[in-house]
């Protein structure tokens, strides 16, 4: 049985384990999470503790955590998550998504129509039929993560009227 070792470094989870595939994926399932290849420890937000414990234990693991997280899940510390930043410009007859990973973002912008990702920019480009009501479904549908928006400064008159 593999162990697992939790443990809070700064802001961050720190999380430690024998090589092992299967908890690999499991690591790399979290938002925003790295790998540091000196330490051989991944690294999560601090606000994802309760979820790091909760997954790693539903592996059947051994989950050894640090007297830091567990004083924080036995006070039941919450930490707020650090809202990710999504930029929106308009391009041709698009508009343009640009955000650093995040799986919720990514869900969100997979349900709108046509949109296509273009890997050498990273953006999403969603094309516009109705400038003001394609502006305004996508915001929508990307507020559904908590994300903090920021427009162009040309799109901003648009939500204006």
């Amino acid at each position: 049985m593999q162990t697992v070792h939790i443990g809070k470094k700064g802001e961050e989870v720190s999380i430690q384990f024998g090589y092992d595939e299967r908890l690999v994926e499991v690591a790399k399932s979290f938002s925003k999470r790295r790998f540091d290849p000196e330490s051989k420890e991944w690294m999560v937000p601090l606000y994802l503790y309760k979820d790091v414990v909760r997954e790693f234990e539903a592996q059947t693991c051994v989950v050894v955590v640090d007297k830091d997280i567990e004083r924080y899940l036995l006070e039941g510390k919450e930490f707020e998550m650090e809202a990710t930043e999504v930029f929106i410009r308009k391009v041709g007859n698009d508009y343009v998504v640009s955000f650093d990973y995040d799986p919720n973002l990514v869900r969100e912008v997979k349900a709108l129509d046509d949109r296509k990702f273009d890997p050498d920019t990273k953006g999403w480009f969603i094309p516009i039929r109705d400038e003001i009501k394609t502006l305004r479904e996508v915001i929508s549908r990307l507020q559904l993560t908590g994300c903090q928006i920021r427009l162009h400064e040309d799109l901003q008159s648009y939500l204006k009227s």
